[in-house]
């Protein structure tokens, strides 16, 4: 197995380097000159030299191309000429977004691999996608509410009311029997689910997405399978998979790409 990962590692870095080689070689054919499209038409030769200077195009194409390869490897890759931004930055954390999607289908590759889009199957795929919009609708309401200096408390309170009421509505559309258990394990669950689950977790949630924002907060969304990889071990006996520790490791790697290059994207901007 480790043979095997590690040839197609060497595979993936092989295709890599022929395909930059392959798109380097195209943009040497293309028409045009590059710096007169970033100074624009108006400017003279002196400036476009000085440009061709600053960027190496006065230099032979295979020497450019591993000055390139070199400067890449080196974490250096350019600013962008649109926003004038460092690149690398940016595309780090949009790889940290990228682990974290990757991470999630491999811990849930299992259920993905058998799932059948006929019958039940797209019912739950179409309730997953409502549900996962509603939440990001409901985050950015209550970031909105909170600009406006609504309180987080009372409209967690009449946000839970107005859930409860439909649900209620919803039951008794559908003639289900109103049924209540008195055992102490349901009682204690419940008390669990209203008191910490509910009041506590959304309220200390919400008062997190005022502050940071709905974009931050979001990246919490992300952990909340991890967590329930946890407890599933802790108080279910389950089993990690190769795929599991994988995915696992890639969520927390991603989620840390994207807030560090965040954070220090935020702190240069305040400079």
């Amino acid at each position: 197995m480790m043979v095997y990962g590690l040839r197609r590692l060497a595979f993936l870095a092989l295709t890599l380097l022929l395909t930059s080689l392959l798109i380097f070689a195209i943009t040497q054919w293309l028409p045009g000159d590059v710096c007169r499209v970033i100074l624009g038409r108006e400017v003279g030769e002196a400036q476009l030299e000085a440009c061709r200077q600053d960027l190496g195009l006065d230099q032979p194409a295979p020497l450019r191309y591993f000055n390139w390869l070199a400067d890449f490897l080196g974490g250096d890759w350019g600013a962008s000429y649109s926003n004038h931004v460092e690149v690398y930055p940016l595309v780090m954390e949009r790889l940290g977004n990228s682990l974290r999607l990757a991470g999630l289908t491999l811990v849930f590759w299992p259920e993905l691999a058998g799932l059948r889009l006929s019958g039940i199957g797209s019912l739950g795929l179409g309730l997953s996608l409502v549900g996962a919009v509603s939440a990001s609708v409901g985050n950015i309401v209550s970031a909105r509410n909170q600009r406006h200096g609504l309180p987080v408390v009372q409209t967690n309170a009449l946000g839970m009311a107005y859930g409860a009421l439909f649900t209620l509505g919803f039951a008794l559309l559908r003639d289900a029997p109103l049924q209540f258990d008195p055992s102490p394990g349901y009682v204690i669950s419940l008390f669990y689910l209203a008191i910490f689950g509910s009041v506590i977790a959304f309220g200390g949630y919400l008062t997190l997405l005022g502050r940071i924002g709905p974009d931050r907060s979001g990246y919490i969304a992300i952990v909340f399978p991890v967590v329930a990889l946890a407890l599933s071990t802790l108080f279910e006996g389950l089993h990690w998979s190769l795929l599991s520790i994988l995915g696992v490791l890639l969520v927390v790697v991603g989620n840390g790409l994207a807030l560090s290059r965040r954070r220090q994207r935020a702190e240069a901007a305040a400079q």
